[in-house]
């Protein structure tokens, strides 16, 4: 038996929200790694990232890249570059240096990215800025429940991309859609007015 993780989506106008069943792991993952709405990526200047410079070669880049930039900062061992200060400045040093020049400061998120069939997207069940996306459920029992509930669901039906099951409690429907990142959606019977 597959054992999955289930999360909710948060702001859903739906009354039914139904438990989403995922098999892809959830990760750490830089903010400016993540995907906002119609695909676009999370710049590092939304983000708030930040680097520490650490080596002599990092002091070396910035300051080259400051100078082509006609900036007049100067800078040294310790001094910190700011992506939303001046993210042409920070995308250029950024890019040259190893992780052993810098310390970095980056918002983060626990989730994972997918492509919907359209677009890149991603789903965060944690958020260091701002709300995620979904809610990760962890009471143990509801989590043992729900997964028994996809193994123990009998066919009922085929139709427009997806699949349907039932138990006594709960609705379970697969779908065929790339834009459904998870394996099943599992709706409590009782809170259905329909499917």
């Amino acid at each position: 038996m597959t054992t999955y993780q289930f999360i909710q989506k948060n702001y859903d106008d739906n009354q039914n929200t139904p438990f989403l069943a995922i098999s892809t792991a959830l990760e750490d993952l830089k903010l400016s790694d993540t995907y906002g709405n119609y695909g676009q990526a999370v710049q590092p200047e939304e983000a708030g990232d930040s680097i520490e410079l650490r080596t002599v070669k990092a002091v070396e880049i910035a300051n080259q890249v400051a100078e082509e930039l006609e900036l007049e900062n100067t800078f040294e061992i310790g001094s910190i570059i700011n992506s939303h200060e001046n993210s042409e400045l920070y995308d250029n040093v950024f890019e040259q240096l190893t992780e052993e020049d810098y310390a970095g400061y980056f918002n983060m998120v626990e989730g994972f990215n997918y492509w919907d069939g359209n677009n890149w997207a991603t789903v965060t069940v944690k958020s260091d800025m701002g709300e995620p996306s979904h809610t990760l459920i962890l009471d143990e029992e509801l989590v043992k429940e729900l997964n028994q509930a996809i193994e123990d669901a009998e066919f009922i039906s085929e139709g427009h991309g997806t699949r349907t099951y039932d138990t006594d409690k709960y609705r379970v429907v697969s779908s065929q859609f790339s834009s459904h990142f998870e394996s099943f959606e599992v709706y409590l019977k009782s809170e259905l007015d329909e499917l």
